[in-house]
């Protein structure tokens, strides 16, 4: 990948195809700068967890659905089911669509002070700064912050998985059988991050 971390221009899943020598199997591993197209007889067995994505058929994008935590600096625990649209090109950990009003009426139960976040190029958005979110009752981010999207856009799902996410694993998408695997951490990995 040459050092351009965050740089994926065209969705992975556009390259699927249903034939045996391009399965649509990829395996990323963003803090090697590593992605390899995959032969079914290489998917790996222990040590990773398979999680069913769905397929958007307008969009053609991918979801992942599990539960999402976020936590304020109290300590409050507010869950909902979520559908997270998965997004290689979002540089954030996780974008939330407060268009939509079931996600908005979730921000705000959460009850975390809305902050204002300045893009590169210096566009205001706002953002939460939760003390913790948890994403599919097993992986735990501190200290990062969620983008609130307030634009409507003709996606499915409650917001965005970015590669923020992505870039703490091992993962392979499997486009074929609408499947991501994740492989677990070492503790070198990274200290806002925890299993569990």
């Amino acid at each position: 990948m040459g050092g351009h971390k965050g740089d994926l221009l065209w969705p992975l899943n556009r390259f699927t195809t249903d034939s045996a020598a391009a399965p649509g199997i990829f395996g990323l591993d963003i803090a090697r700068g590593r992605l390899e197209l995959l032969a079914e007889e290489e998917l790996p067995g222990d040590g990773w967890t398979a999680y069913a994505m769905t397929r958007d058929e307008r969009s053609g994008m991918y979801c992942l659905r599990g539960s999402l935590a976020l936590v304020n600096d109290r300590g409050r625990r507010t869950a909902e089911q979520a559908e997270l649209v998965v997004d290689l090109g979002n540089a954030m950990l996780l974008a939330l669509f407060t268009y939509k009003p079931e996600v908005k009426k979730f921000v705000s139960r959460a009850r975390i002070p809305e902050l204002e976040g300045r893009t590169p190029a210096g566009k205001r958005l706002p953002v939460l700064q939760p003390a913790a979110l948890t994403f599919l009752d097993a992986y735990t981010f501190r200290g990062r912050p969620v983008l609130l999207l307030e634009n409507r856009m003709r996606l499915p799902g409650h917001g965005f998985l970015g590669i923020r996410f992505f870039e703490r694993f091992r993962v392979i998408f499997d486009f074929r059988r609408a499947q991501l695997r994740i492989a677990e951490p070492s503790p070198a990995d990274g200290a806002d991050l925890s299993i569990g």
